[in-house]
This record gives structure tokens, sequence and C-alpha cells, in this order.
């Protein structure tokens, strides 16, 4: 089912409404490994549609899953039923033009792995007996995901995304110490992906992690590893959902043209980046992704769209509403712009504060206040690392934090579509022993 069969079904039933239809189909293979040995994997497929229509002002959507082509039509009547009779004037007015045409597609391709479950098993073989290892647990996983849609206008768009990724999680005991650490890897298909050096990573962290005990509390520096900085960065943008910002949901809110970062800060998202994994033509509401400023120099230049939130804002869709494939808004291949500093050189500035690798907490989205949990993190005073930390928190507001950004480092990484650099941000609350 393409952008082509599913305009002609709009076209056949011959609605005096606008009508958009968008079909999606996932499939997502997971090999497991659980407590150091291999569990097999699982297949887990679903197609569904959702439909959007709009009869005189007034608006519905539906969805639904597609088991035939056929049940596109089901769901079309489903909507215009609904949006005639008791459908929501809280609804874009239209469906937006400029979108691309239905020739228009996108391809990502994949490719089948030959050997990946051997070397998966292979290398947790390498490193299950050593003498701290005491839990190994990976995931890895082939997804793919092909979207196909079309409006009564005649606009639509084909897209096939396949991605591969391998999450690890170790725990490393010595005797009544205990340690934690995680990594992951992404790539276009599972070959691609470097076993030995995910789990070793991982395994690594977990013993480097052993001995830790609370950091003083005090108001100190923190420098952001590139993989937290990746973190920091998706919290900061999810802050940039327009529906939010209209709701006045979002401590972003009032900052358009603002100051929001340090003159030395500069976030862009690119429609298309060669090799990525996160390249897309058009988002799911079949709006053309674009490449833009998100922070330029340290000031915000504008927030993400969805056609619902543009037009209550009365602007026009940015290309970033991925409710279908990934959950929300969302951006395609941002990145910040990496600065001059090495890491040898941002760890020799900080006087007291945290290395902070990971944390799995996020800020109030309303205030941008963020306490979290450090939960792979180093103490360091005088530019020297002293020992890993536990039972220890920072605390800051994620404007604040954007604002003191001291340093950016010269080295990056690429996760999830967001690529950073590390970063050196002052005056930052840590929280442990007293």
């Amino acid at each position: 089912m393409d952008s082509d069969s599913i305009g002609g079904r709009i076209a056949r039933l011959d609605l005096d409404a606008q009508i958009e239809v968008a079909v999606l189909k996932n499939s997502t293979e997971n090999f497991k490994i659980e407590n150091k040995r291999f569990r097999g994997s699982e297949l887990d497929e679903s197609e569904g549609a959702i439909v959007r229509c709009i009869y005189k002002g007034r608006g519905s959507i539906v969805s639904g899953n597609v088991d035939r082509e056929s049940d596109i039509d089901g769901l079309i009547n489903y909507a215009y039923k609904l949006a005639k009779n008791t459908g929501s004037d809280d609804f874009q007015r239209r469906f937006y033009g400029g979108r691309p045409a239905a020739a228009t597609r996108t391809r990502i391709g994949g490719g089948k792995s030959t050997d990946f479950v051997e070397r998966l098993i292979g290398g947790v073989n390498r490193v299950k007996n050593s003498k701290t290892l005491y839990s190994l647990n990976s995931v890895a996983s082939k997804v793919s995901v092909v979207m196909s849609g079309a409006n009564s206008f005649g606009i639509g768009g084909d897209m096939k995304a396949e991605i591969s990724m391998l999450a690890t999680e170790v725990i490393s005991k010595d005797g009544s110490n205990q340690g934690t650490g995680s990594e992951y890897s992404e790539s276009r298909n599972l070959d691609d992906i470097d076993v030995s050096d995910n789990l070793s990573s991982a395994f690594g962290i977990a013993k480097s992690m052993l001995g830790a005990k609370a950091a003083p509390t005090c108001n100190g520096q923190l420098l952001l590893d590139s993989r937290a900085a990746i973190s920091f960065l998706g919290s900061f943008v999810s802050a940039l959902d327009g529906e939010d910002v209209y709701k006045k949901k979002s401590f972003l809110g009032n900052m358009k043209n603002k100051g929001v970062a340090a003159k030395g800060v500069c976030l862009s998202e690119k429609a298309e980046v060669a090799g990525s994994l996160y390249n897309r033509s058009f988002d799911d509401e079949f709006v053309p992704t674009t490449s833009k400023d998100i922070v330029r120099y340290g000031v915000l230049k504008g927030f993400l769209h969805s056609m619902y939130s543009a037009e209550k804002m009365r602007s026009r869709p940015t290309g970033n509403d991925f409710s279908l494939t990934r959950g929300g808004i969302s951006t395609v291949n941002l990145a910040l712009r990496p600065g001059r500093y090495r890491f040898g050189d941002m760890l020799a500035k900080i006087k007291r504060g945290i290395y902070m690798i990971e944390t799995g907490d996020e800020p109030n989205e309303a205030t941008g206040d963020l306490s979290a949990m450090v939960s792979v993190g180093y103490y360091v005073e005088n530019g020297k690392i002293l020992y890993p930390v536990k039972e220890t928190m920072i605390g800051a507001n994620v404007l604040d934090m954007m604002r003191n950004v001291t340093d950016i480092g010269s080295d990056k990484r690429s996760m999830y579509g967001i690529t950073s650099p590390s970063l050196l941000i002052e005056n930052v609350k840590i929280s442990g022993r007293a």
C-alpha cells in the first residue's frame, strides 16, 4: 500500500470534506541477552492507519488496524461521519499545501544480518567469566518503519526507514561494592555494530563505578559527557513543542528571539545529512522537513510546529510532527556546533564538580527546573577525577544551565538523531553528603 493507492481510495469515495490518511507499518525483531545468556528473539509486527477529516471547519481524527487495503475506506467513512455530526471546531481549518508530491520518496535501506547473533553470543562468552561481572543484559533490535499517506488535495508521500540498535546494561560487583554501566550503539544494520566494543564499554563503565560514594554538597561545575549532553539537549528541544507553548506548558514559551543560552551555543537542524539514519523528507503530516537554526549564538529562533499548533499560533508548520513514528514533536539531525576545547582542558578547569555520563531524569516541562540523580558520574576536584559518585544529585534550571555553558568541546557523538560535543557548565547545585 503506497501513497498512490491511498490517494486513489480517497478520490473514489468523493466526500465533500478534506481527508488525510497515513498508514504506518512497524516491524521490530529483538535479540535478547538476559543474565549473560542468550534468550532467543522476538518479532513484533503491526500495521495501522490514522485518518483526519475536516468537514465545514469541524474536524475528527480516528485510527485503527489495517488488515486489508479496503479497511481504509471504513476508517475514512467513520472519520467523515464523526466530523459531520460531532466534530470539534478546535481543529486546523485546512490541510496545508506545499508538501511533497506523491512521487517523492524517502528510502533508507538496511541490510540483513548474517552472523550477528553468533557475534553477540561470542562477545558475551568472552566477558561472562570476568571476575567482577555480576550481570549483563543486552537487547539488539532491527526496526523497520514504512509510512505512506495522501490527502484529498493530491499530496502525499512514502517513507521507509531501517535502523539497528544494541543496548547493553552491566552490573559489576566486588564484594559489597557494586557499579552499573550501559552502552548504546546504532547503525544501518546489525552487521555494522561492533559488539565487542559495546559490551566492553558497558563493562568498563560498570567497573569504574565500583567504590562509589556521595559527593560533597556544594555549588560547582558540571562537565557533561557527549552522551549526557545529548540527553540534556533533547530535554531542551522538547520544550519547543508548539502545542505546549500555545497551552503555556513550556518554560520557553515567551523566549522567542531572546537569549536562552551562552553566546557560543549554536543549535541547528538539518533535513538531510550524508549517511544519517534519521534523514526524512517529510514529517508524519507530510509537511516537508527543513534545515533551520534553532538557537543561533545563544538566541532562540523559533518553535517546532505541527499543523495544529501552527494554526493556533498563526505560524507555519515546521515539519517536526512525528506523532506516528516517534510519539510526538521531534527533530531530524539536530546538532550542536562543536567548540575548540579538548576534554582534558575542560576537566582541568573544574575546581569542584561532577563529570557526568548519564542520568535518567528530565526537567519540569513548565518551569525548566531540573533535579537529576547522577546515574553514572565522578567527583572532580582541582582538575582530577577523585572517585565515582552515588546518592548524588545535580540541581539547576535548564535555562540557567544553557546560559552558563562556558566551554564547548571539540569532540562529538551522535545518538537518536542528535549530535553533541561535551559541555562544561558553571554554577550547578551538587547535593550529596553534608
